[in-house]
Parts: structure tokens; C-alpha cells; sequence
């Protein structure tokens, strides 16, 4: 139906990898900025903005697993003492029965 050539190898770099550059639209200033670049809605120009990066999830992670480990942490020490104390009233009650 279509007769379309491959990608011209002109335009892979050595590893494989499809490498584009254009003049417009320059997103080299968001960049800089630490920002990331899309197109502008609602325009019929091409024209880009500048946009913050989405906040990472990492430092809430790092908080529910912290909180996650110090509640269980606890819980896990209070069974174990209630298995301590609980052993232990067995164990006088019947040196007690002797």
C-alpha cells in the first residue's frame, strides 16, 4: 500500500538510540531553569512554556515507611512483653503448686 524507507541511519547515534534536534520550539532556557518545556494550549504559533517539575512521591514513601516501622516496631515489643509477662505468671504459679 505504503512504500516508506526505514529511518536513514544518519539519524541513529551509535547506540541505538533516535537522536532529534530542531530549532523551534527552544527549550533550552527551561533547562537551564530546572524546569521541563511543553507546547502552549490554545495558540495556533508554536510556541513552548516553561513548567515546574511534578514533586516525586519519594519523601512521602520515606515517611508511611518510617511511620509504618516505628508503629510496628512497637507492637511487636508489646506482644512480646505480654508473652514475657504472661510466661512468667505461669511459671510462679506453678513453682507456687510444688
Amino acid at each position: 500500500m505504503y512504500s516508506l524507507p526505514s529511518v536513514p541511519d544518519e539519524l541513529n547515534g551509535r547506540d541505538n538510540i533516535l537522536h532529534l534536534n530542531w530549532s523551534r520550539p527552544a527549550c533550552g532556557l527551561c533547562g537551564a531553569q530546572g524546569k521541563l518545556c511543553r507546547l502552549k494550549n490554545n495558540t495556533d504559533r508554536i510556541e513552548t512554556e516553561c513548567y515546574d517539575k511534578p514533586k516525586s512521591n519519594e519523601g512521602i514513601i520515606k515517611k508511611i515507611v518510617a511511620a509504618v516501622t516505628t508503629v510496628g516496631s512497637a507492637i511487636l515489643l508489646l506482644i512480646v512483653f505480654a508473652f514475657y509477662r504472661r510466661s512468667h505468671q505461669i511459671l510462679e504459679v506453678i513453682s507456687e503448686t510444688d
